[in-house]
């Protein structure tokens, strides 16, 4: 709110919400108090996280799944729900001019990428598709507690990578904890044949055998 706040953008201007899943550090901003944060926002999240997280017979837990994956999800997403704010998608989805959701199942059943295109380029939000960088990226086959579906998400995480290493876009990761100091913030690496964010990617760089970039393209290609 306070990032929203520096630019002049009030919570009621925002007109849509793009959730690559509903995991409550992805969602959990939505709601406070049991209000909406965002009050004219319609919410889009992959039709099988709807489905999953926010069925009433889910409510405690699925197969070992912790029922608190469920509360968090329903608590989250329950005041735009009542609203009729609430918009799954099903398959590849252009959900505005330029904005593509490109379901990635496996970490949940609705995980989903969104790839941003304008004047030739584009840039792909992943989501949580890697969550430890500096483990999976060289052993890709690795999952983690957080995953619905550990096998499916491995594969999912294979398929992905194999794509990376064969298109020069833009990918753009959040939740890849880096060891370093905040001095090693997000910066861009790039080769002829995929580019990445962070500074830490050395090890993706290894897995695959991509040349090592030989400069660094400027970071004003990416949304901030």
């Amino acid at each position: 709110m306070t990032r929203l706040k520096s630019v002049g953008v009030k919570p009621a201007r925002v007109s849509d919400i793009l959730l690559t899943h509903v995991h409550t550090d992805h969602s959990g901003g939505l709601v406070r108090e049991g209000r909406a944060q965002f009050p004219n926002a319609t919410v889009h999240v992959g039709k099988g996280d709807a489905d999953f997280f926010l069925a009433r017979q889910n409510q405690q837990g699925v197969n070992g799944y912790d029922k608190a994956y469920f509360e968090q999800a329903t608590l989250s997403l329950s005041p735009n729900l009542a609203a009729s704010r609430i918009k799954p998608f099903s398959g590849v989805t252009e959900l505005a001019p330029g904005v593509t959701a490109v379901p990635t199942p496996g970490h949940t059943p609705g995980h989903s990428f969104f790839r941003v295109e304008s004047q030739g380029k584009s840039v792909t939000f992943i989501g949580d598709i890697v969550h430890v960088q500096a483990v999976q990226f060289p052993k890709p086959e690795i999952t983690i507690a957080y995953d619905v579906d550990n096998d499916a998400a491995r594969r999912q995480r294979l398929v992905q990578f194999a794509a990376w290493h064969k298109k020069a876009w833009w990918w753009l990761l959040r939740t890849c904890p880096s060891p370093a100091s905040a001095a090693s913030a997000p910066r861009v690496r790039a080769s002829r044949s995929c580019r990445w964010i962070r500074w830490t990617a050395t090890a993706f760089e290894a897995s695959f055998s991509v040349p090592r970039p030989s400069a660094r393209p400027q970071s004003s290609s990416l949304p901030t």
